[in-house]
């Protein structure tokens, strides 16, 4: 089979998501699939101080394919870097870097699924963007799109036209993150208009809230700041937090807005709706119905009453607290890009499952080989 390399036209089309579960839906078709983002620009450093690419390391962790992640992530672009290849032109020693981790990871494999970064022509600083690396390592090109209909197909016909200039095959689009009240009506026009500009639409994927809601384990990490008060086991960590919910009011007011899995903000004095919330939580779990908020984060540096931090700590919720006021905390929560964390469990399946319905996989893997 041949390589498939998986671009979009932009930051934050869902590339990485789309990747997780088209490897998935890929694995199903061949014995053995390697994967590698040659070229990251948000890394983390790993307890051997090594650079990674973050998406890179996502999904190494999810599907644990063994290899060095040096040769997974192999060149990490930073401005220092930027300006070196400007000054010294190392376009061949980069690509030489490349070439040598792709067929580490290759050997003996059917196929390397290769993830690009951000929109097609990012990389070209280098002389390696998106379009150079799939033409290097002759993959095939899925270019994932943002649902909408004019800015989608303009997007598109830009990354498209920038694509041409290699010598690839571009097996089409994925139109990703369409909202469901729209999505019939985005299937057929932008479809069309793409198929009417020579563009092969392989798939409609609808927009999933469940993908949008961060965990605790995500505020605590984007946050480190953010003081704990009290424990919490992983399952309370990896809890999702389907609402951010501001306790300003009175807590007659407030409770009618607790459903269960908020995560509530409010000052660190305001006993009262803490209170409210730990006094909700305990009645849905001693029900069996569940519903407990997912945590607290309790504002101006001010800390509730230490018998409030042993009852949160008896229901498993989680209390932070933040030195910033109320507003200013919420403004940053709710500003958060959420990125899929390896132990999203219930996102990664819901990725997968998006996948394997949404796309034509046997068209796909066909056109692979």
């Amino acid at each position: 089979m041949k390589n498939l390399f998986i671009a979009a036209t932009g930051q934050d089309r869902g590339k990485t998501s789309f990747s997780v579960g088209m490897i998935s839906a890929l694995l199903e078709h061949a014995d053995s699939i390697g994967y590698m983002k040659p070229v990251g620009h948000r890394f983390i450093t790993n307890q051997d101080d090594l650079r990674i690419d973050e998406d890179a390391a996502l999904i190494d962790s999810i599907y644990g394919f063994g290899d060095n992640l040096k040769d997974v992530s192999p060149i990490i672009v930073d401005s220092g870097f930027t300006r070196h290849c400007i000054q010294h032109s190392c376009e061949r020693e980069v690509e030489e870097q490349l070439s040598l981790s792709y067929d580490r990871i290759k050997t003996g494999r059917d196929m390397v699924v290769i993830e690009g970064s951000g929109k097609c022509s990012v990389g070209e600083v280098i002389k390696l963007s998106n379009a150079r690396v799939a033409e290097l390592l002759d993959a095939k090109v899925i270019l994932v799109a943002q649902g909408g209909f004019g800015s989608t197909i303009d997007t598109v016909m830009l990354n498209m036209a920038f694509l041409q200039k290699f010598d690839i095959d571009i097996l089409g689009v994925v139109i990703n993150k369409v909202f469901k009240k729209k999505y019939d009506e985005v299937k057929e026009i932008t479809s069309k208009g793409l198929r009417e500009r020579g563009v092969n639409v392989l798939g409609v994927l609808p927009y999933e809230r469940l993908l949008t809601y961060p965990t605790l384990e995500h505020i605590v990490a984007e946050c480190p700041e953010f003081k704990p008060l009290t424990q919490a086991s992983k399952t309370v960590m990896h809890r999702n937090i389907s609402r951010i919910f501001v306790g300003a009011m009175t807590p007659h007011e407030a409770l009618k807005y607790l459903k269960g899995r908020e995560l509530i903000i409010t000052g660190g004095d305001r006993e009262d709706i803490i209170v409210s919330a730990l006094a909700r939580s305990a009645i849905h779990l001693q029900s069996g119905r569940g519903g407990s908020v997912s945590g607290i984060i309790a504002t101006g540096g001010l800390k509730p009453h230490d018998s409030l931090l042993e009852t949160a700590e008896n229901l498993g919720i989680l209390i932070l607290q933040a030195e910033e006021d109320t507003y200013s905390v919420a403004s940053r929560v709710k500003g958060m890009t959420v990125k899929l964390r390896p132990n999203d469990r219930r996102k990664i399946e819901k990725i997968q499952e998006l996948v394997k319905t949404y796309l034509n996989i046997d068209e796909i893997v066909e056109s692979l080989k």
